[in-house]
């Protein structure tokens, strides 16, 4: 009987297709490799039978070493026999990396592994690995995604320390709720002096932190001063801690604080770094990593030829190790998916002549004077490409759904194994999960149903114009008479702050009545109404168009206001009727709703102007 059963995936084995399959191209940086250009220099030099000072670069006598050409041979091996993937090697001299910005952009941009020895000076030099870490630096900067292997021989054969320069380098402390004054200072060290003037019976005052023990007390919530917690660094120290809390008469919170301020003194760098805010890193005897978002580093110590090899066992098990999120993984997926299925799909668009001819005819045609024709051309096209590859990555997404539940039946658990923070306040998940539903940035440049406006007095005002009469220039001929030709019309409703709780506003979520909005990262919700919508015809500015200067979104605004003036005092108190006057307002768009909850709250809207009073009478005596 023929056996059928198929070996169940995990989630690392989609960790691997999503991150390490993509790859095709990668480069080699390293002083002790030669390079393709300098072993052609040496015959151009034969040939040419230049002088000294003519000659072009040959390899360097430590590039010739055969421990270096073996190894070297050895991964190029790897690369392009068993993983079929193309190879660059660079000696780090020409092109000045790490000296030369553009150098990285134009040179490293087009790899998807890059390979970098860490002492690009030599092992000896004083530089240490700085030119490798501005290379680091930059790639977390761009908006390609890079996975580095750094592989290096270590300081005093160690890549522990190699690690913790890179992580120092690519992480900032801008803030940590440590906070310690000069009189609590003050009163610890008049203890010590007095009660343990030689160091020796409060012991964890004079230890050393890891820099990495360092790290997660200042950036890890759950730790912070809870020293009870036995993944706490200065759990072991506890006693010592109560000791001098008993006999300062101080709180634990601020003894604890005394002990990470003074050790945070030695490390000043970790406040003067690169600023990235979602920065993620692991480090264990077998494996380590360091994730910003934009580049993906594990460091592995340099062996012999024979270990080449452990090269993609490490990055793996780096990868898996720090197992993303289900959902980074998707995106990756995404990228992956599109590059591979996306020219097919532009094949067949391009092959559509009669098609293209007419996409063309209308932008040529109608572009002058309806910009959204570039808009929906590239919908169009987007759509179909996107579309090629959409079923591909819903079997993913079942894939990787399944494999999670394989490794415990209960949701919540699999969930907290990813964001063990957010489990604990449901709400605020909640509250972020609709908002992102229903919301997103700006992606229009012009207003349209359900562009959210901010004003001056931090009003929100919620555009409920159909979007067809909000195009610039299309129903121009219809207003000119009455309001010109740089102004468009349209309808907005206020959106009212009611001071509900979050798990108000998401209990009522598909009642119709509350919008969810992340605005640079803190969630707000908002009520429709408060009864009947509160709404005001506006008057925009440059057909609608917002600025095109700027990050910021800003439009100016018209709409009809009360004259305010002063009516004196006493007997000179003048009786006036308030005039109308046209009061101009700035304001810039700071979300809009999706399509499909724009046109929700427009037919709510519209249900409400339409609206029929009846004459029934409910009550008389």
């Amino acid at each position: 009987m023929t056996n059928t059963a198929t070996v169940q995936e995990t989630y690392s084995d989609l960790i691997i297709e999503a991150f390490v399959t993509p790859i095709r191209s990668v480069a080699i940086i390293d002083d002790e490799y030669p390079t393709l250009n300098s072993f052609l220099n040496v015959e151009i030099n034969k040939s040419r039978k230049l002088g000294v000072w003519a000659k072009k670069e040959e390899p360097e006598d430590k590039q010739l070493k055969i421990e270096n050409i073996e190894r070297l041979n050895a991964i190029t091996q790897m690369c392009q026999q068993k993983h079929k993937w193309s190879i660059s090697v660079y000696d780090g001299k020409t092109p000045g990396f790490g000296f030369n910005q553009q150098a990285h952009e134009e040179n490293l941009n087009h790899n998807d592994l890059l390979i970098l020895d860490y002492h690009l000076d030599g092992d000896t030099a004083d530089t240490g690995g700085i030119r490798a870490r501005k290379i680091l630096n930059s790639l977390s900067q761009n908006n390609h995604f890079n996975l580095v292997i750094v592989h290096t021989k270590g300081d005093g054969h160690s890549i522990e320390s190699v690690y913790d320069d890179i992580l120092k380098d690519l992480l900032k402390i801008e803030s940590h709720g440590f906070n310690l004054d000069d009189k609590t200072e003050d009163i610890i060290e008049e203890w010590l002096d007095e009660n343990d003037p030689n160091g020796t019976d409060i012991t964890a005052v004079n230890d050393s932190l890891d820099i990495k023990d360092l790290i997660k007390i200042l950036t890890c919530k759950v730790l912070k001063t809870n020293i009870r917690n036995p993944k706490h660094p200065y759990h072991y120290a506890k006693n010592d801690i109560e000791t001098l809390r008993n006999g300062t008469g101080l709180s634990e919170y601020e003894v604890v604080s005394w002990l990470v301020i003074k050790e945070l003194a030695k490390h000043q760098e970790l406040q003067s770094g690169h600023s990235n805010s979602h920065l993620d890193w692991g480090y264990e005897a077998d494996s380590n990593f360091i994730a910003t978002g934009r580049v993906f580093i594990t460091v592995v110590k340099k062996e012999t030829s024979e270990a080449a090899e452990l090269l993609y066992d490490k990055l793996c098990l780096a990868l898996t190790k720090q197992s993303a999120t289900p959902m980074y993984l998707l995106m990756a997926k995404m990228r992956y998916e599109l590059d591979e299925r996306g020219l097919a799909q532009a094949s067949d668009i391009i092959n559509n002549r009669y098609a293209q001819a007419g996409w063309l005819f209308n932008l040529l045609d109608k572009s002058d004077n309806d910009p959204t024709q570039h808009e929906k051309a590239i919908d169009l096209h987007w759509e179909q490409l996107s579309t090629s590859s959409k079923r591909e990555l819903v079997l993913f997404s079942e894939r990787m759904i399944n494999s999670l539940k394989t490794t415990t039946p209960n949701k919540r658990d699999i969930v907290k194994s990813f964001f063990r923070e957010c489990v604990g306040d449901k709400d605020l998940a909640l509250g972020n999960l609709n908002a992102y539903s229903c919301s997103r940035s700006v992606s229009n440049y012009h207003l349209t149903t359900g562009t959210i406006l901010e004003t001056e007095n931090n009003e929100l005002w919620l555009c409920l114009s159909p979007a067809c009469d909000l195009v610039p220039k299309q129903r121009q001929d219809d207003w000119k008479d009455r309001i010109g030709l740089n102004h468009i019309a349209f309808k907005a409703v206020k959106l009212h702050n009611d001071k509900s709780l979050i798990s108000t506003a998401n209990n009522k979520a598909n009642d119709n009545e509350y919008i969810f909005l992340n605005i640079n990262g803190t969630l707000n919700h908002y009520k429709f109404s408060d009864g009947n919508p509160q709404w005001e015809t506006f008057y925009a500015n440059d057909l609608g168009i917002f600025n095109p200067d700027g990050i910021v979104k800003e439009i100016n605004i018209n709409c009809l206001r009360i004259e305010k003036f002063d009516e004196g005092t006493g007997d000179s108190a003048i009786v006036q009727m308030p005039a109308l006057v046209v009061v101009n307002l700035k304001m810039k768009a700071i979300a809009e709703l999706r399509y499909e909850y724009a046109l929700n709250f427009l037919h709510k809207f519209g249900s409400n102007q339409t609206r029929v009073g009846l004459g029934f009478a409910d009550k008389l005596w």
